[in-house]
């Protein structure tokens, strides 16, 4: 599942990206996750990579190296399981390529080089619109010199679930607008480091320095560069300590929000780099984080605590564009089926979609399609939730859609000091469809969740050790889901809720 909210005043637009089918299922979600809203995905091309030979190629450059120059249609490279020991370049005229593995920890690319920055990665994406997807990169060369894993100097890439290994400058994140998730980063020195636009979410990083090590070194040397590396919901650890990080250029930019920071980061928490002439000039901040390695009492005084307001322009994709790159995905449905879009209790007036029976007075939004409308909002104020249907399942994006009063007029209730949205969700780690079947066949309901999510995640939401206390008026409320021992078991959450009449 995944969650999302928006604010809104007088209007609604709404977006959602339907779920793509192709060549399979693992096929189809790395096509749905593909860098580009443009390209035709029904003329993908799979190549296999296989060392046994069961494959179309024995080396995962070979496979490469296969498709043509300029290409515009999505080239889906399946590397099975094994330890290829191989430098791999992605050239730039290669556009389009999706590299995907099966596990990280059963495909693994690794190769020993150090020295040049630009020429000891054992992957180099030069290319743009590329996704790497389950895949081990590693450089073996140790300490010493740079010994880069993966370098990444094209525009619109995307990893997912990889794990990135090296001591010194470990991922070269060199130029262009990235996206990172479930990725595992490790290293000592400026292991991630360089000059693009990247958003790292809900990724480990996990520093081998034994004293002083530094994570990042962001390179934007100018104010006029849309550069720097924003770290959402990660986890940061370490086996020694080491320092968030230190400014390779004059205006080196990065933030850490909602992030994990175990005791292996330094009280200052960031370094000047042998020397105070960048201090005035950086923008190192920190939003929210949490853990022993968090505490602000001793961080360096010219690094940030950021306000609600001040993060808000490093929380969601938009800091990379993604919004026109990075597809919405449901790799958990079946091939072919469409989503329809449900809004409960939001008048849509002058909208044919009045959020009724699905697919016909619901939103449809074809396999491979995106379908946007906007409708106008009247007398209506308050927090509504929406949530797609695969048929009658529910087990679909959903998210919040808070409308807020015209600018200029009263709130029709005390106006709050802050406003958090809570979604509370479910999930089942097998198939949606084939849960459903398991309790058709009994006569009883779908079986219990796996587990269950506050926000689309298990983590913290709020400093939980502080007490907080909202009154709310609720014309219909569910709370079943809350009285759940798993929830509070698996979330460390406790809820209590005092109705008065």
């Amino acid at each position: 599942m995944g969650a999302a909210a928006m604010k809104i005043s007088g209007c609604v637009v709404v977006m959602i990206l339907a779920h793509t089918a192709l060549l399979g299922s693992l096929m189809a979600a790395a096509a749905a996750a593909a860098a580009t809203a443009s390209i035709d995905l029904s003329t993908a091309v799979l190549i296999s990579v296989d060392q046994s030979g069961k494959g179309d190629f024995k080396k995962i450059q070979d496979a490469i190296d296969s498709v043509p120059p300029n290409n515009s249609q999505l080239y889906f490279i399946l590397v099975k399981p094994g330890t290829y020991r191989e430098k791999v370049v992605v050239p730039a005229d290669k556009p389009f390529i999706t590299l995907s593995g099966t596990q990280p920890s059963k495909t693994i690319i690794t190769w020993s080089d150090g020295g040049d920055i630009f020429q000891s990665p054992t992957l180099s994406v030069l290319a743009s619109d590329f996704v790497g997807r389950y895949l081990t990169i590693q450089n073996t060369y140790g300490s010493g010199d740079k010994a880069v894993a993966l370098r990444v100097s094209g525009d619109r890439a995307a990893f997912y679930g990889c794990r990135i290994l090296s001591y010194q400058d470990t991922l070269l994140d060199d130029t262009g607008s990235h996206y990172y998730r479930n990725c595992y980063v490790e290293g000592a020195t400026d292991f991630i480091c360089g000059n693009a636009a990247s958003l790292f979410e809900r990724c480990h990083l996990h520093s081998i320095s034994k004293n002083n090590g530094s994570i990042t070194a962001q390179h934007r040397d100018s104010l006029t560069q849309n550069s720097g590396f924003t770290f959402l919901d990660c986890k940061i650890t370490g086996i020694g300590s080491a320092y968030l990080g230190r400014p390779w250029g004059d205006y080196s930019r990065v933030v850490f929000a909602l992030s994990y920071m175990s005791s292996a980061i330094v009280p200052a928490g960031w370094d000047s780099w042998a020397g105070q002439t960048k201090q005035s000039t950086v923008f190192y901040a920190e939003y929210k984080c949490y853990g022993p390695g968090a505490n602000r009492a001793h961080r360096v005084e010219w690094s940030q605590s950021l306000s609600m307001e001040e993060a808000a322009p490093y929380l969601t994709k938009a800091m990379i564009g993604g919004q026109s790159w990075l597809r919405v995905h449901q790799p958990t449905l079946k091939e072919a089926l469409q989503l329809s879009r449900l809004t409960h209790g939001l008048k849509q007036f002058r909208n044919g979609w009045a959020d009724g029976p699905a697919y016909i007075t619901q939103c449809p939004i074809k396999t491979g399609q995106s379908y946007t409308y906007d409708f106008n909002i009247t007398g209506q104020r308050g927090t509504l939730w929406w949530h797609a249907h695969i048929f009658w399942l529910r087990a679909t994006v959903y998210g919040a859609i808070v409308i807020m009063p015209k600018p200029g007029n009263p709130f029709p209730f005390p106006q709050p000091q802050m406003e958090e949205v809570i979604i509370l969700g479910e999930w089942w780690n097998n198939d949606v469809e084939e849960i459903v079947k398991q309790g058709n066949k009994l006569g009883l309901p779908p079986n219990a969740s796996d587990a269950r999510t506050i926000n689309g995640k298990p983590g913290p939401l709020f400093p939980c050790s502080e007490k907080y206390t909202f009154s709310m008026w609720l014309s219909r409320e569910r709370h079943t889901s809350l009285e759940s021992p798993m929830l509070r078991s698996t979330t460390n959450f406790s809820l209590q809720l005092l109705v008065t009449t």
